[in-house]
């Protein structure tokens, strides 16, 4: 079975963890992933962490405006201030370039695929930092921002083959992967050896049903991975020639991009 040589990623935890930051950071994460106002106790509880420190924390997010506090619920929810520093991180980031390149909008109008950039954050999530969404009637909706684990479907094939992980860090997370027909882990990681072989990622239904993608990697100056690039479309839009030209055409697109830090 083919070893996967880590490469070095960037995410390095510092010796010492500011404890009030990560604790702030996780407010943030669990209000917006949650999508529902939330008290102090209950968010406390899902953290575990001291409920005056909590309050605390919250009454300072609060006072920056990255969060909302409602009063009457006494509850409290992601603000306006968290979504424009979002908006800003994102507008910076290369990605918002990529999907400009004119055989990269070519591919997403003529054929009616939605295309995504996708950006490691942590060690098991990747999030959507610039989407295209494709013409077809029906069509793949994937939210700017939108997170998923490392590595599920087209894209997450991508990364276990060039994102820096030994098969014992893909095994660690395979436990906690959820897909509609997961593969087991020995065809898995054969899928992922052939990927960093041809560098272009198939996935036919297996993540998510109804859903075609294929990603590939798109490299920084240093040849470390930093973008992995999808098309996805509703399975049977499309026949095996024009889905094979549209995967080639992504192959040919993602290696002539390059992302810069």
């Amino acid at each position: 079975m083919t070893e996967f040589v880590p490469m070095p990623w960037k995410a390095v935890p510092p010796p010492t963890l500011v404890r009030p930051v990560s604790n702030a950071i996780n407010i943030l994460r669990l209000l917006a992933e949650s999508g529902q106002p939330s008290t102090v106790t209950a968010i406390a509880r899902e953290l575990n962490i001291n409920a005056s420190t909590c309050f605390n924390i919250l009454r300072t997010l609060a006072f920056t405006g990255v969060i909302d506090f409602d009063p009457v619920t006494r509850s409290y929810c992601t603000g306006l201030g968290a979504i424009d520093l979002a908006n800003k991180a994102l507008l910076r980031d290369s990605a918002t370039t990529l999907l400009s390149h004119p055989r990269v909008q070519h591919l997403a109008l003529t054929y009616g695929v939605t295309m995504t950039v996708f950006k490691r954050i942590g060690a098991d999530r990747v999030t959507a930092v610039s989407v295209i969404e494709g013409t077809a009637a029906v069509r793949i909706h994937i939210r700017l921002g939108q997170r998923f684990p490392l590595l599920v479907g087209s894209s997450g094939r991508v990364w276990a083959a060039f994102g820096g992980l030994s098969q014992a860090d893909i095994g660690r997370q395979w436990s906690a992967m959820r897909w509609h027909n997961q593969p087991d882990l020995a065809d898995y990681l054969a899928q992922v050896a052939l990927v960093a072989k041809r560098k272009i990622a198939i996935d036919d239904g297996d993540h998510v049903p109804g859903m075609f993608s294929a990603s590939a990697p798109v490299f920084r100056s240093d040849g470390t991975l930093q973008y992995s690039l999808s098309a996805a479309w509703a399975r049977g839009q499309h026949d095996k020639p024009t889905t094979r030209l549209i995967v080639t055409e992504l192959k040919k697109i993602a290696a002539e991009l390059q992302a810069f830090e």
